[in-house]
């Protein structure tokens, strides 16, 4: 495993770390106008400094490339859907499969992002519905960097650094204002060698060689007296054994902000500081696809009141009864096809109405976040998740609704993997011994 100074992993040791993960020095950052179109290319609000593909047949042969570095069937190129992980809502039923050999990131509240660079394709971010997002890249620094022998695919969270803003600015920091930050968790291919069937300290041992190509790239093309600026800061995200967690819990901040709590992570030492809304706890012993072990799946944490569910809000919006009516996907009784049916209805008050009304504006439908408030017996619109189209399917809600009302405290979590520390230990030796037999003897 390479050394915790230049990689995203830090090994399981006793003193403090010294955290691998990169910040706002390693390259320049631009935030591109945010205008509408610019020679008839359109620009999205979720990534202003890129332009969306609209040519459906050059859509078509993004997506098959994806799905080939994905290795993944050709027919998710035709779907709008993103075909990558995605992570479980964690209950105390899922701690001792956790203890066995899991690693944990904090968990960013941004925008998953997959970063795919190819030399024969372009340099492209990659959103949940799997529309493509082209990135300028005329002096070639992310094609250089990051496709010389072959394409890259990075799974990442894009955010905005929120460092050095007041507390009571930093949500409008956080939306508007902090510069671009692309935090990458997870490699799936890397200058054209394939990582997807990897454990997971495979795949990421890659992140940080990503992170600093593309910001020597970034020096070398200034050494040359060009005036290159990048969208975003390339990062890279640290992960610690699960029952080391605590690591990661001493860079959580808690901010209020007219009386609403919300939380941060606080990288001090790389000056960066990020919307945070829990935690992340993935295999080492999986693909990353998470289908060679189904049994060892991603678990999230979420904090009190973060476990949300993503139901779909359709005009007329309510029912007869004046309830907002809250739609889930759920398989159909005999041909098992995936089915949009109605999850339940809630109460508004009459502020909750209006300020719904205001937020969806003229939208025929919109994907909603909402938390279940277990003091009040019903379900509350939290935010809006516009990158989306479809609603989450019905295990995801019933879990959601389980850790809502079960909720494990982050100290409790804490202590309960730390009594699995010897578990932990005993499945990352055998990862160890699994990947000595592989190196061939000198």
């Amino acid at each position: 495993m390479s050394d915790a100074s230049d990689s995203t992993v830090i090994q399981p040791v006793d003193k403090k770390p010294h955290v691998a993960s990169d910040g706002p020095s390693s390259s320049a950052i631009v935030q591109l106008p945010t205008h509408n179109s610019h020679a008839g290319r359109v620009v999205d609000p979720a990534y202003p400094f890129a332009y969306k593909v609209t040519n459906g047949q050059r859509l078509f042969e993004l997506r098959s490339a994806v799905c080939g570095v994905l290795q993944v069937e050709s027919s998710a190129a035709s779907k709008r859907k993103l075909p990558g992980p995605l992570p479980h809502t964690m209950n105390r039923a899922s701690l001792p499969t956790i203890a066995n050999g899991y690693w944990v990131c904090e968990k960013t509240d941004g925008a998953r992002t997959l970063l795919f660079v190819s030399p024969s394709h372009g340099s492209y971010l990659v959103d949940r519905s799997f529309d493509f997002f082209e990135l300028d890249d005329s002096h070639g620094v992310f094609k250089t960097a990051l496709s010389k022998e072959g394409p890259t695919l990075l799974d990442c969270e894009l955010v905005r650094n929120v460092h050095g803003a007041p507390a009571p600015m930093v949500l409008q920091a956080a939306k508007e204002t902090g510069p671009f930050l692309m935090c990458a968790f997870d490699a799936v291919m890397f200058n054209g060698l394939p990582l997807a069937a990897k454990p997971l300290l495979g795949r990421i041992s890659h992140l940080g060689q990503a992170r600093d190509a593309v910001a020597a790239e970034l020096r070398e093309a200034a050494d040359r007296g060009a005036a290159v600026t990048l969208p975003f800061t390339l990062a890279s995200k640290l992960f610690v054994p699960a029952y080391q967690m605590e690591r990661v819990m001493g860079m959580f901040e808690a901010v209020d902000v007219r009386g609403d709590r919300h939380y941060c992570f606080n990288n001090k030492d790389k000056a960066i500081k990020t919307l945070n809304d829990g935690l992340i706890f993935t295999p080492n012993d999986n693909s990353y696809s998470m289908q060679q072990s189904p049994e060892l799946p991603i678990y999230k944490w979420k904090w009190p009141g973060m476990n949300t569910v993503d139901f779909l809000l359709k005009r007329p919006w309510f029912d007869n009864k004046g309830e907002l009516v809250l739609a889930m996907t759920a398989a159909e009784p005999f041909s098992g096809k995936p089915a949009l049916v109605t999850a339940r209805t809630t109460a508004l008050s009459d502020g909750e109405r209006q300020k719904l009304m205001a937020d969806i504006g003229h939208a025929v439908s919109v994907v909603a976040e909402c938390a279940f408030d277990a003091a009040a017996g019903r379900w509350k619109v939290k935010g809006y998740r516009w990158d989306k189209k479809e609603p989450n399917f019905s295990n995801t809600v019933f879990s959601c609704l389980e850790a809502s009302v079960d909720q494990i405290s982050l100290d409790v979590l804490r202590d309960e993997l730390l009594k699995r520390k010897d578990a932990w230990k005993a499945a990352y030796d055998r990862y160890q011994q699994a990947v000595a037999t592989l190196v061939p003897k000198s």
